[in-house]
């Protein structure tokens, strides 16, 4: 399953790059709120509303705070959803776990909600969301799959003992500037080269110090 990433924080190029995903293939489209711009939450509606109308690929919204400077709010993600059939859910990384609630009284039980942050994955799963939008699985992907498996087959012990022993890793992987850290984690595997697009650069030695050290405890 492909879910192309297509946002931007101009609203023509997120719709045809949304549209140019479907032409390719794409199963879906994971859509984040502008970035920089910060629209209203009227803004966010017209963004996704052209996103929407441009495809017939199911849509994700993005919500990220920390790095857009915009949030999507419950309510607006309802009209969203109540709009649009392809709008069908969205990736929550504001870091609070009570957002699943909000979002699903909002927008009903069968509105897709998915982890942004991987800490929070267990609690996100206790609140109603069906799973996450991961980086650790980047490199550990078993661990974060055996974790969701064991909470929907509910051993919640084994659940809670998997995202003990991932915390310390997980916690690492944002030491620095997301995706830098699971690139080095990665290159520590062997499995890739690591090299970062600028302006990101490789993460410090006592970063990497923090990160290898937690790696070696799994």
């Amino acid at each position: 399953f492909v879910l192309a990433g297509t946002g931007s924080n101009n609203s023509v190029k997120a719709a045809a790059a949304s549209k140019r995903a479907e032409e390719l293939g794409a199963d879906g489209c994971l859509v984040v709120t502008p970035y920089y711009n910060k629209p209203g939450q009227d803004g966010l509606v017209l963004h996704y509303d052209m996103v929407a109308e441009a495809t017939g690929l199911p849509i994700i919204l993005y919500s990220v705070p920390g790095r857009c400077g915009v949030e999507i709010a419950p309510e607006t993600a309802a009209i969203l959803n109540n709009r649009h059939d392809n709008i069908v859910g969205i990736k929550e990384a504001g870091g609070m776990a009570e957002r699943v609630t909000q979002l699903r009284k909002s927008c009903g039980e069968d509105f897709i909600i998915h982890s942004g942050d991987d800490g929070l994955t267990l609690a996100f799963l206790a609140f109603g969301a069906i799973g996450v939008t991961s980086v650790i699985s980047n490199v550990y992907p078993r661990q974060m799959v055996a974790m969701i498996e064991a909470w929907q087959d509910g051993d919640g012990l084994k659940a809670l003992e998997i995202h003990e022993q991932l915390i310390n890793v997980i916690n690492a992987m944002f030491i620095e500037s997301n995706p830098a850290p699971v690139k080095a984690a990665l290159a520590n595997k062997g499995y890739i080269q690591n090299t970062l697009r600028p302006p990101l650069t490789s993460i410090s030695v006592i970063s990497e110090k923090v990160l290898y050290e937690a790696m070696d405890a799994i």
